[in-house]
């Protein structure tokens, strides 16, 4: 019946129709197109955030002036954290064990709260650069006259 209708219309208005038609049917592609892209990226990132396994990390810290360690700060990312419970060294209470579970990734890094310090400075500083998951050794420089203040060296 369409056919019929474009047949006895003028030839201009039947070229006027069918690039209008033509023009709908790259609309609508592209509508599917950008819908099933789309789909498929929210898809993806569903599973990767899903499938983020938990990595446990693990370590020693030392504050090296000898202060008590007070708290570790394990971060993750730029604004995920947790405290572990310091496992602290009888002998030498600048020494202790700490062990945490991520999620965020593998990267992890901790903030060391050595001495009588504030729990808002737990979360500042000393810092360590971030790590691979796994056990790792850091030497904490909390001592103000030292050049490397408010940083912690990875030893291992």
């Amino acid at each position: 019946m369409i056919n019929d209708i474009d047949q006895r219309l003028p030839d201009q208005y039947r070229v006027r129709r069918a690039e209008q038609r033509a023009a709908a049917k790259r609309r609508t592609t592209t509508s599917i197109i950008v819908i099933v892209a789309i789909s498929s990226l929210a898809t993806a990132l569903f599973w990767q955030v899903i499938n983020r396994q938990p990595y446990e990390v693990a370590g020693i810290v030392r504050c090296l002036s000898g202060a008590p360690v007070q708290g570790i700060y394990v971060k993750e990312g730029r604004d995920i954290g947790s405290f572990a419970d310091p496992e602290r060294d009888p002998a030498d209470p600048s020494v202790a064990r700490f062990s945490s579970v991520i999620r965020g990734g593998q990267l992890w890094g901790v903030n060391i709260g050595c001495g009588p310090l504030n729990l808002k400075d737990w979360t500042q500083k000393p810092r360590s650069s971030y790590e691979r998951y796994g056990y790792h050794e850091f030497a904490c420089h909390d001592d103000p006259a030292d050049s490397l203040y408010g940083s912690c060296t990875t030893l291992k």
